[in-house]
């Protein structure tokens, strides 16, 4: 499956429910604990949140990527050295550490998977 889906949004909270939805909906039709869809967007929601403070831009990119057995997705906006500068983020990387199967850094963007489990 190579499915992609592709939103950018304004770099204000009031939009992090369209990015929530987005991710929602992609798992619909999956065989998805509420658990796992709970994380997935609390994953995205802490993602989100570090590119609001980071990115120092206006809008924010996401990339959502089904995979057959999970989610990967990407936010613009966040860098692990602006992470490692300021003790405040830490506590969002963290969270995303510790509910998600992968998390890696790009060129300016913070990558996340999380497996579905039924």
């Amino acid at each position: 499956m190579d499915e992609r889906v592709y939103l950018t949004i304004p770099a204000k909270p009031r939009y992090l429910s369209l990015a929530r939805l987005a991710a929602s909906g992609i798992c619909v039709g999956v065989d998805i604990d509420m658990d796992t869809l709970s994380d997935i967007r609390l994953l995205l929601t802490e993602s989100c949140n570090l590119s609001f403070e980071l990115g120092g831009k206006d809008s924010i990119d996401l990339i959502l990527h089904p995979e057959e057995e999970g989610l990967r997705f990407s936010v613009s906006g966040v860098s692990k050295a602006r992470i490692e500068d300021d003790e405040s983020f830490k506590i969002s990387e963290m969270i995303i550490e510790s509910l998600a199967d992968e998390l890696t850094f790009g060129d300016d963007k913070i990558i996340v998977y999380k497996k579905f489990e039924a």
